[in-house]
């Protein structure tokens, strides 16, 4: 699991739904603010800011957004975590098909951390210890100091 502790360049990328509500897009609109000011002084190297969609049939998934979906599986099962309820596999009915088809279902927002090219964090997630939001992995890029104590940087407006 993503610690505080830097073992080398970290880089983030935010992922947001294609169509959110005023409240959503405020809020990640928020977090991608606080990601830049982090870059700008320098706690993490990278802010990339990109978009997906609300869902997608499971045999219709574009390459890029499965690879991504998988890499975040494979993160969690190797760190103890659950990706559920956040990302969710859901049988929808289709209306053209006039059958139940396998969706997969993205969160309206999410944040991998990187560290060295690696995959180190996804957030939202759950693990023994509760759930683990957004807000909690921008959090978690603050450094700490010397005395294991967390340290707040200076940001201007």
């Amino acid at each position: 699991m993503h610690t505080s502790e830097r073992e080398g360049e970290i880089r983030v990328e935010l992922y947001e739904r294609s169509e959110l509500p005023p409240p959503a897009v405020e809020q990640v609109d928020g977090v991608h603010r606080r990601l830049e000011q982090l870059a700008d002084v320098e706690l993490i190297a990278d802010v990339e800011r990109e978009e997906w969609v609300k869902r997608v049939r499971v045999g219709e998934c574009d390459p890029s957004l499965r690879d991504t979906y998988l890499s975040f599986t494979a993160w969690a099962n190797a760190a103890g975590a659950r990706l559920t309820p956040f990302f969710q596999t859901r049988e929808c009915f289709t209306p053209e098909e006039k059958d139940y088809t396998d969706w997969l279902v993205m969160p309206a927002f999410c944040l991998a951390i990187y560290e060295d090219g690696e995959l180190s964090a996804v957030y939202p997630h759950a693990d023994e210890n509760g759930t683990h939001t957004v807000q909690d992995g921008v959090e978690s890029l603050v450094a700490d100091d010397v005395d294991g104590t967390k340290t707040e940087p200076v940001l201007a407006d």
